[in-house]
């Protein structure tokens, strides 16, 4: 009796505990900063300054010797990266291959990755000798980044 007793102590002991911690638990997941970071005008606003903000320009070359731009929406480029991003309307799977198609057009060789939307690209002259091109599906869009090698004349 007395080991009943005991159970049904540590049972309401443990039950008081757990739901103590479930109500600071949910105090800090309704603290003011998580609701501050679920805002949209936060994210709003860093989206426009974003597009306000267009980043460096597409590297010198890079659209004759790599990837042509025009048509692609969405043109960012990094040079201290070095990375070229767009995207582009439709699957993603379309949007690598129709990129692969234009790579190889242009003499690069892919190395595939083994992964989806997904791989690198090298040739043995110009400006550019290597580029990792990837994507990703968002919503209704395909975000496509190309990495390149950053060496002028695979020097560097």
């Amino acid at each position: 009796m007395r080991a009943r007793v005991v159970r049904a102590v540590l049972a309401l002991g443990s039950t008081a505990v757990a739901a103590s911690c479930a109500s600071w638990f949910g105090g800090v997941a309704g603290s003011d900063v998580l609701r501050e970071a679920a805002d949209p005008a936060l994210w709003d606003g860093a989206a426009e300054a974003t597009s306000e903000d267009g980043g460096d320009p597409a590297p010198e070359g890079f659209e004759d010797e790599a990837l042509a731009l025009e048509g692609r929406e969405d043109v960012r480029a990094d040079a201290s990266a070095p990375v070229v991003g767009f995207t582009t309307q439709g699957e993603v799977a379309v949007a690598f291959e129709e990129a692969a198609e234009e790579l190889e057009g242009k003499g690069w060789t892919q190395v595939e990755s083994g992964m989806p939307a997904c791989g690198t690209f090298v040739k043995r002259d110009g400006t550019y000798r290597w580029l990792f091109v990837s994507g990703v599906q968002v919503g209704k869009d395909a975000s496509m980044v190309v990495h390149y090698d950053g060496q002028l004349d695979g020097k560097g």
